[in-house]
């Protein structure tokens, strides 16, 4: 037969505390037996586990586990700062206060750059990538100006942001606008160098400039003026062309030798284009009747003495002329009255 037991449970009672027990147990001989007593409940002190008189020791872990009570009650605490309207605006204050003051350095590292850039930029002439007749040289003399300064700044140079910046501040008219168009796609000076050769060699401005310098004596002054006054005609209205440098296309068409004649009868380049053409076509026509060769080119190398320039003109081409000094027809600007006066 089972054994029965029946007992009241020491965890029911306190630490310390004195409570009944009474066990009944049947063996399986039929015999009953029955223990009536007293215990006292465990009491837990310092470490130590107390039973009754007993004292037993336990070891006890070194670790202990947080209060979830006290966490809690700290985070509840903390939480409950955080909404706290008057430290709310001081931490607001604070972080107002470190933003401006990053700012404030920043702002300062800026403005001295600035101030920098600005300074070596008023140093280096202004490029307006105007000169179509060899864009590349302008360039690269530009550049070099602009490299120079920037190793004042830094001796270590500039990185390509701060040299296009540097760079945008020394051009004028033509090239700022077009820095300024692509500005977008600038990464550096070499980005920057491809928009103007582009723009220079693609540009209707480029193409007459390369063509009024391209322009060559093909054997009769007749038609090389009548193919120069129509190139000049043709040019866009924009194109900046001084009256002044007209003789000096015009020489330059000519070819070395035959610009030497001229220029030998012309005295130096004062006179207009009108007179170099006038005298060109003179002398082209004298020296056809003096010579079997039907053209002034034929000449180029003929070692012979031109005579003065004023035998050379008949009376009909001098009362048509005008003067550029005195604007006076009669005479041409080498023979004006009011030169010898002066």
């Amino acid at each position: 037969m089972a054994a029965i037991t029946q007992k009241q449970d020491a965890s029911t009672a306190k630490n310390g505390e004195t409570y009944s027990k009474t066990s009944v147990t049947n063996d399986t001989d039929g015999n009953i037996s029955m223990d009536d007593g007293t215990d006292t409940a465990a009491a837990t002190v310092g470490g130590e586990e107390h039973v009754g008189s007993k004292v037993i020791t336990r070891s006890v872990n070194s670790t202990i586990e947080p209060s979830t009570t006290t966490t809690s009650s700290v985070s509840q605490d903390v939480m409950v700062s955080l909404h706290n309207p008057a430290l709310q605006t001081l931490m607001q204050s604070l972080i107002k206060t470190a933003i401006e003051g990053a700012k404030s350095q920043t702002q300062l590292a800026e403005t001295s750059l600035s101030s920098k850039l600005h300074k070596a930029a008023s140093t280096v002439a202004k490029f307006d990538g105007k000169n179509f007749y060899d864009p590349e040289k302008d360039w690269v003399e530009w550049v070099a100006r602009l490299r120079n300064v920037a190793m004042d700044i830094d001796p270590k140079g500039l990185d390509d942001a701060t040299m296009l910046d540097l760079a945008r501040r020394t051009l004028v008219d033509r090239a700022l606008e077009l820095f300024l168009r692509h500005k977008d796609e600038l990464k550096s000076l070499d980005d920057f160098k491809k928009v103007m050769m582009s723009a220079s060699t693609n540009s209707p401005y480029w193409k007459s400039a390369k063509a009024i310098t391209s322009i060559r004596f093909g054997g009769d002054v007749e038609d090389y003026n009548r193919r120069f006054n129509r190139l000049k005609s043709s040019l866009p209205a924009n194109f900046y062309s001084p009256e002044v440098l007209d003789p000096f296309f015009y020489l330059m068409g000519l070819g070395e030798t035959n610009a030497a004649q001229l220029l030998g009868e012309i005295g130096d380049l004062s006179k207009t284009l009108d007179e170099c053409q006038q005298i060109a076509t003179n002398l082209s026509f004298k020296l056809k009747r003096e010579s079997s060769d039907d053209s002034f080119h034929a000449r180029v190398g003929k070692k012979r003495k031109i005579n003065p320039l004023a035998n050379r003109i008949t009376p009909n081409m001098t009362a048509k002329s005008r003067c550029y000094r005195c604007n006076e027809t009669g005479h041409f600007a080498a023979k004006c009255p009011s030169k010898s006066k002066n």
